[in-house]
C-alpha cells in the first residue's frame, strides 16, 4: 500500500500503473502500460502509420505501407526491382527493353508486317505488297511483263514483249 492513515489520500493514490509504490510506468497512447518497471516500451504498440496495434510496415522501400498507410507494399519499385528506379516494361513486356525483341521486319513492335517470297518487307505498316516484286515469270525483281498480247515477254524469258 502506497498511502494509507491520515496521509489524506486514497490508498494506494501513488500507484503507477504496473503497480508499483511511486513508479514511473504510464499509460501510453495507446493504452498500454509503459516505462518505468513494466517491461514495455511507451508506443511500441503503433505501426509506422503511428496507428495503435495497426498492420502497416515499412516495405522493402522503407515506406510505410499497407494497414491504413494507404500505400501499397513495394509499390515503389520498377520492374527490374529497384526501389524508385526508372525501368519499365516496353510493349513486348520486357523489363528495360527497347521494344525490338517483338518487333516485325519494319520495327512495329508486336505488328503484322513480314517478309514476302522476296524478302522485302510487306503487309502491317510497310505499306508494301506481299510479292509485288515478282514479275509474271516468277522472278523476285525480274523485268518480266505481261505485253500487249498478253504474254509474258521480257527479262529472262528470251521473248521480245509484243513480237506475237
Amino acid at each position: 500500500m502506497c498511502a494509507s492513515g491520515d496521509t489524506g489520500l486514497d490508498a494506494n493514490a501513488d500507484q503507477d500503473c504496473n503497480g508499483d509504490c511511486f513508479g514511473l510506468a504510464f499509460e501510453d497512447d495507446c493504452g498500454v502500460c509503459s516505462g518505468g518497471n513494466s517491461g514495455h516500451v511507451a508506443d511500441s504498440d503503433k505501426d509506422c502509420n503511428e496507428d495503435c496495434f495497426g498492420s502497416a510496415f515499412e516495405d522493402d522501400c522503407d515506406v510505410c505501407s499497407e494497414g491504413n498507410a494507404d500505400h501499397d507494399a513495394n509499390s515503389d519499385k520498377d520492374c527490374a526491382g529497384e526501389c524508385f528506379g526508372d525501368a519499365a516494361l516496353d510493349d513486348c513486356d520486357v523489363c528495360g527493353g527497347d521494344n525490338t525483341t517483338c518487333a516485325d521486319c519494319y520495327g512495329t513492335p508486336n505488328g503484322d508486317a513480314f517478309e514476302d517470297d522476296c524478302g522485302a518487307c510487306s503487309g502491317g505498316l510497310s505499306d508494301h505488297e506481299a510479292n509485288s516484286d515478282i514479275d509474271c515469270n516468277g522472278v523476285c525483281f525480274g523485268t518480266a511483263i505481261i505485253d500487249d498480247c498478253s504474254i509474258c515477254s521480257g527479262g529472262n524469258i528470251g521473248l521480245v514483249p509484243n513480237a506475237d
